[in-house]
Order: C-alpha cells, then structure tokens, then sequence
C-alpha cells in the first residue's frame, strides 16, 4: 500500500493522470475509503471535469474525513469551471477555516474576480503571498482582460502575452473556443501580431463556423506569416 500511495505522489507530479487514476483504484480496492486515493481522485475528476464526480467523491471525504480541505478546494474548482462563483467562494471560505491552503487562496480571488468583487479580491491577494501566481494572472484567468491594465503588477507586454497564451491553451483543451477568440482579440491589443494567437484564432473560428471571420485571418496569416501551413 505505502509503495503504491509513493507511486501514486510521482504520477500526480507528471500530470500522468490516467495511471494515476489505476494507482488509486488499485488502493481502493483493498481500502474502499483511503483518504490519499480519494483525494487524488477529486482532483483527477477536476482535470477530467467529471464535475458530478468531484462532488459525490467530495460528500464521502467530508463524511469520513471533514478536516480535509481539498475536498473544499476541489469542489471550488469544479463549481468555477461551471460558472456558479457564489458556490465555489463558499467552499473556499469553508475549506480556509480548516488550513490557509494556497490552491484555496487562488480559488478564492478567482471566484470573487469572476463575481466582480475585484477591489475586495485584491486586498485578499495582497494578504498573503502564493508563489507564481499574480493579480494580473487572475484577472487573465478570468476573462477579465478590461480590468488588467489597472493592476498589472510591473509586469511587461511580454509577461502578460505569456499569461494569455496560456489561458488561449487551456480554453481551447476545454473546447471554449468564443472565449479563446476573446483573448487571442486581447494578445493582438498589446503585440500586435502573434503567430500562436493566430493559430489558436484561426482553429476557433473553426470550431465555431464562423467560416468569413476565418478566411479573413487565414488570408491575414498567409501574408503575415507565409511559413505556418495552416493558413494555406
């Protein structure tokens, strides 16, 4: 059991999910109610959005283990991916009465940047420190490109293209292709071109059938960066 519950730490580290996942049901087998593999479940859910998943796993843990707080951070997550921020800001509060968890800090101020509570988020950041992460970032990972521009914690273009490149990658594994038009529309306000903005615009408008916004960026793409096959 210790070795497999060893194995189980390696593959959440690499992001190997799916033998993550085998690790744990191999655990419950012989514990139906291992703390360590429920956990990891919840978060396996989380990255598979198996939201309904998350909290049937979440209600067992509470039951049997109420001191474990990333039953709370989990379902924070499953309930912001699903756009009740009320919900997930509850669970956040609950879950940081029991350990002033970083992942719970960062759920936190994304659920009141996405109730517009942005003032009251802030001050919250500037409480206590999360590594590598920033206001900025949250605001990004928002949506809530309006607002960067008042707080955008010294970074440079760069830093902030970066940012949003990254959400244009997690939007589109998520399928939220209108959302990924939004901010690669935000890249090209600070850069100007970007040939990855491009690219994940051009596949979005795609996906969303906007077929004369396609050919538009697709003939742009050709002239703006002959190399890149997708445009031809």
């Amino acid at each position: 059991m210790d070795e497999l519950i060893k194995e189980c730490e390696k593959e959440y580290r690499q992001e190997n999910y799916s033998r993550l996942d085998w690790l744990c049901n191999q655990i419950l087998e012989q514990d139906r109610m291992n703390e360590t593999a429920l956990t990891y479940k919840l978060y396996i859910y989380c990255k598979w959005r198996q939201h309904h998943l998350v909290f049937c796993t979440a209600e067992e843990i509470h039951n049997a283990y109420p001191d474990n707080y990333h039953a709370y951070n989990a379902k924070a997550m499953a309930h912001l991916a699903k756009g009740e921020f009320q919900k997930a800001l509850d669970c956040c509060e609950k879950g940081l009465k029991i350990k002033d968890y970083h992942w719970l800090r960062m759920n936190k101020i994304e659920a009141l940047i996405s109730l517009n509570r942005i003032d009251e988020a802030y001050e919250f950041h500037n409480s206590g420190e999360i590594p590598d992460y920033n206001f900025t970032k949250a605001l990004i990972n928002c949506g809530k490109y309006g607002e960067i521009k008042g707080y955008r914690d010294d970074l440079s273009d760069e830093e902030i293209v970066e940012y949003l490149l990254e959400r244009c990658f997690d939007l589109d594994d998520r399928g939220d292709y209108e959302e990924v038009v939004r901010a690669c529309d935000e890249i090209f306000k600070v850069e100007g071109d970007n040939e990855e903005a491009l690219i994940y615009k051009a596949i979005a408008l795609a996906h969303l059938e906007r077929n004369d916004e396609l050919l538009e960026i697709c003939d742009y793409g050709i002239r703006s960066c002959p190399k890149i096959s997708l445009f031809h």
